[in-house]
């Protein structure tokens, strides 16, 4: 299908420079995707589609952002039965007056297990994930390697540990998040 529409429920570990670990429920997300491009090959393709996301403040204030935020993006992928890589480019609008926000993220994906129909596959990730904070021009980069486990067309789990690279805002050390994605059509 070209349009599908999930929800994204984030359980975070926060690791701060300075006081006591922070865990809870991050902030509840639904997003829609619509497909733009799809180039299809023998074992490969290649995706192009708008995403919207919408993240309501329903997390654990220590590591929730306390704003819901409305992200538009554009999503490029190249996928094979060997590997993946993704890309990212979008704009978030913060609730609360808080500074709009530049993100970007690069992924490269690789399978440990054969693809199967249906789906039941366990990935390897290492991605860079960007965000470029306006008005107050702060920058974050976090450098991710995760693993994400497909076990149905519709539901998925995912790990990584997000270490930053660059921190403008020197608040971090590192997180650790484990995450939960259902496609409801």
């Amino acid at each position: 299908t070209d349009f599908q529409i999930g929800g994204v429920q984030p359980y975070v570990f926060q690791f701060p420079d300075n006081g006591e670990t922070q865990s809870g429920f991050g902030n509840f997300a639904l997003f829609g995707k619509y497909t733009i491009i799809q180039l299809d090959g023998r074992a490969k393709t290649f995706r192009t589609l708008l995403k919207y996301t919408q993240t309501f403040t329903t997390g654990t204030s220590d590591v929730s952002v306390d704003a819901n935020i409305s992200r538009i993006a554009l999503v490029a992928g190249y996928i094979t039965t060997r590997f993946g890589i993704y890309g990212t480019v979008g704009y978030a609008y913060l609730s609360n007056d808080l500074p709009d926000n530049l993100i970007y993220n690069f992924a490269f994906g690789y399978p440990l297990m054969p693809q199967t129909y249906p789906p039941f596959q366990l990935n390897l990730f290492i991605e860079l994930n960007g965000t470029h904070t306006l008005d107050v021009n702060n920058h974050l980069l976090f450098v991710s390697p995760g693993v994400q486990l497909i076990s149905s067309s519709v539901f998925l789990i995912e790990s990584g540990v997000q270490i930053p690279v660059i921190d403008d805002r020197s608040s971090i050390k590192y997180a650790y998040t484990l995450g939960i994605r259902y496609l409801f059509f």
